[in-house]
């Protein structure tokens, strides 16, 4: 799964302009879209990609080749998480390998 990222923080400087990044599971940038519309996909993922001391929204989300089932289901606070394979995309999946977004598809 790829999400695509809007940045929406506000810099103080104005000259910085936020872009739409495109991150797959394992917190790689695999393409770009800068704020004048220029799009770049990486060849091989760029590692590390930190959301630290910035904001983000998630605009969409892409089902990578060879998702052959995914579910979306929608937390308690509103985000939308996205269940492939017995996965969830939600960070209580991520440190405790279990979550009630799985519970409640079973």
């Amino acid at each position: 799964m790829i999400q695509v990222l809007q940045e929406v923080t506000e810099w103080k400087n104005a000259e910085i302009r936020n872009g739409i990044y495109y991150v797959n599971d394992q917190t790689q940038l695999v393409a770009y879209k800068s704020a004048s519309g220029n799009y770049k996909e990486f060849i091989k993922p760029i590692k590390g990609f930190s959301k630290s001391r910035r904001k983000f929204v998630v605009i969409d989300e892409i089902a990578e080749e060879g998702d052959d089932k995914i579910i979306y289901v929608t937390g308690s606070n509103g985000a939308k998480y996205s269940i492939i394979d017995g996965k969830c995309s939600c960070a209580g999946f991520k440190f405790r390998k279990k979550c009630k977004h799985i519970k409640g598809i079973d």
